[in-house]
Order: C-alpha cells, then sequence, then structure tokens
C-alpha cells in the first residue's frame, strides 16, 4: 500500500510540474500559436455584384485553443474599410462553435482595438465567416456591402441563416 501511494504522489507531483510549465509557456507567448502572414485577394460585392477588388493584409498570430475558443490577434487591413488600415489598430477574430439540440453552429466574431485597447467602432457587423487558414471569409458590412474571396464563399453566405 505504501508503494501505491508513493508512486501515485509522484505521478501527481509529475502532473503538476507538467501543467504549470505548460501554463507558464502558453502565457509567455512560446507555445501554441500560427504566424499568419498573407495577403488575400478579396471582392466588394454591392446588391450582390462584384464592384471591386481589393486586397487584404492579414497579418498577426492564430492561437489554436484546447479549452476556449480559438482567437486570433493582429493586422486585418482591408482598404475599403479605411479604418482597419490605421498604424494603432489591432483586429481579434474569435472561432465560436454552440451546440444545439441537432446542429452546431460555428460562427466568428471580429473587433478592432486601439493601441489604450478600446474597442473602434467600424462599420461592419461583428460576425464574419473566415476558416482558420485565413484564406477565406466573407464578412457582411452594415451598409449592405459584402467583402469576401470567391464568388463561392459569397454565394454561399447568402444560402446559410
Amino acid at each position: 500500500m505504501k508503494k501505491i501511494s508513493t508512486h501515485l504522489g509522484k505521478f501527481i507531483i509529475g502532473l503538476l510540474i507538467i501543467c504549470t510549465l505548460w501554463m507558464v509557456l502558453d502565457y509567455n507567448d512560446i507555445l501554441n500559436h500560427k504566424v499568419i502572414n498573407q495577403t488575400v485577394e478579396a471582392g466588394v460585392y454591392i446588391d450582390g455584384v462584384r464592384t471591386e477588388d481589393i486586397s487584404v493584409n492579414i497579418e498577426g498570430k492564430y492561437y489554436p485553443n484546447l479549452f476556449k475558443p480559438d482567437e486570433f490577434w493582429g493586422r486585418f487591413e482591408v482598404p475599403y474599410l479605411s479604418e482597419t488600415t490605421e498604424d494603432h489598430i489591432i483586429a481579434n477574430i474569435t472561432w465560436y462553435e454552440t451546440k444545439g439540440k441537432k446542429d452546431t453552429y460555428h460562427y466568428q466574431l471580429i473587433s478592432f482595438f486601439n493601441n489604450r485597447g478600446e474597442i473602434q467602432r467600424i462599420k461592419s457587423t461583428h460576425t464574419i465567416m473566415v476558416n482558420r487558414s485565413m484564406d477565406a471569409f466573407v464578412w457582411h458590412l452594415e451598409t449592405g456591402e459584402v467583402i469576401a474571396t470567391s464568388d463561392k464563399v459569397f454565394l454561399e453566405s447568402l444560402r446559410k441563416p
């Protein structure tokens, strides 16, 4: 019995050391992120018609999390929205998943912050549909325009509730 409690005690201490090391590495941003630095071609859609082509610059870090929603922190510069291209503006995109009785609903929220941590008002909804590699997205603006990376992604966004 004494051997079992000794081994159990060593196991618990080892587990605590591993968890503490994981938390320190995660807190110091050494672990568990993917650097994203890319330019994605997109279009501006007005009344369902692609009216303008733009290049969206995405630069930052994507954090896949185990026990909380995944997040992206960095630059998400959309030239059509001049507020997003200002030097002091940082974007945060969070991937959420809500489980219902029959379906699982996936959605992403986007927010912009200035260098003082204050939320910046952008003429868009806070909901954006973006994949985790961040090379395909669709974003509906409050003024009716839609920014999407392709006609296919744009049309898919019209079918979803």
